[in-house]
């Protein structure tokens, strides 16, 4: 793997993934729709079009792999927005002909273990769809248009399931971010029951996963990934309060399920590890303080 096309490289995965393939000495050709900043060695960027004239541009480049995370609508406030959902689909479709105008074989796209919420044991991928919510259940309508254009076209696809991904620099809604910062301003912490089934994955496996899946997967194989520690919502909030002394759990329990059923995400890694080898290797202990650390001084400022 010498030159790979990275869509939505400025965002909070495109990024790492930038810069670990670079340390690697594999030219990245970034695209996004607001120019990168980066003046990386091995770094090309182009803003995300798809006119005639930028499709030609790239023919020079002999590209092996597209990892395609351009996505519309990641926060938890658009997942159900269906104005940002739906474009996702029409993006998908360009980057998919994109590659196949280009003859890229390879392409990776990151799904969501959203995708499958409803099972209570470890996903592979082929299963029956329960979408959590708008989000995923684009994802599965991405998923199955991508692998059948891609089997059309004898294109190799690696669809991943990626688990809840944590680590310094995303900030959200999310629950682990959403807890600290309540305690760091000194709010009490309400939150469901948490008895959900949970995988999170620090950054830095996450980024060593697509590495791995664009140099190793299998053909057209799908690939959960996540750490390969399953546990209760409850038990990761536990360490959070732990390592930040926060001694209230009364608000444990006090919300309602958003959907009126408990989500889980179980990704079964032993697929990801027998084909590609990939080991994580961040504790959830270990990221989340990372996580803290990075918070607090922001919170400080």
């Amino acid at each position: 793997m010498k030159n790979v096309i990275i869509t939505g490289c400025n965002g909070f995965i495109g990024q790492k993934l930038t810069e670990y393939l670079l340390a690697k000495d594999i030219t990245v050709i970034g695209m996004d729709i607001v120019k990168s900043k980066n003046n990386y060695n091995n770094f090309i960027f182009f803003e995300l079009d798809f006119k005639q004239d930028f499709v030609r541009s790239l023919e020079k480049y002999k590209i092996d792999v597209v990892y395609h995370l351009a996505w519309c609508g990641v926060s938890t406030i658009d997942k159900n927005n269906p104005d940002k959902q739906f474009v996702n689909i029409s993006l998908t479709y360009k980057v998919l002909e994109l590659a196949n105008f280009l003859k890229i074989k390879k392409i990776v796209i990151p799904g969501s273990m959203s995708e499958f919420s409803r099972y209570n044991s470890p996903v592979t991928g082929y299963e029956a769809d329960s979408p959590a919510d708008l989000y995923a259940a684009t994802k599965v309508a991405i998923r199955k248009i991508s692998y059948q254009y891609c089997l059309s076209n004898d294109l190799d696809l690696n669809w991943m399931l990626i688990t809840s991904v944590y680590g310094p620099g995303r900030s959200d809604s999310n629950l682990i971010v959403s807890c600290i910062n309540k305690i760091l301003n000194n709010e009490v912490v309400e939150t469901t029951k948490l008895e959900q089934k949970w995988d999170y994955i620090y950054i830095d496996d996450l980024i060593n996963a697509f590495y791995l899946i664009g140099l190793k997967g299998k053909k057209n194989k799908i690939y959960p990934v996540g750490s390969n520690s399953v546990f209760a919502l409850h038990d990761y909030v536990k360490i959070i309060f732990e390592l930040m002394d926060y001694r209230n759990y009364d608000g444990i329990g006090k919300l309602p399920y958003k959907n009126n059923y408990i989500d889980n995400s179980i990704p079964n890694v032993n697929i990801l590890i027998e084909d590609t080898g990939f080991k994580p290797k961040c504790s959830f202990k270990f990221g989340i303080n990372k996580v803290i650390e990075e918070l607090r001084g922001k919170a400080s400022d």
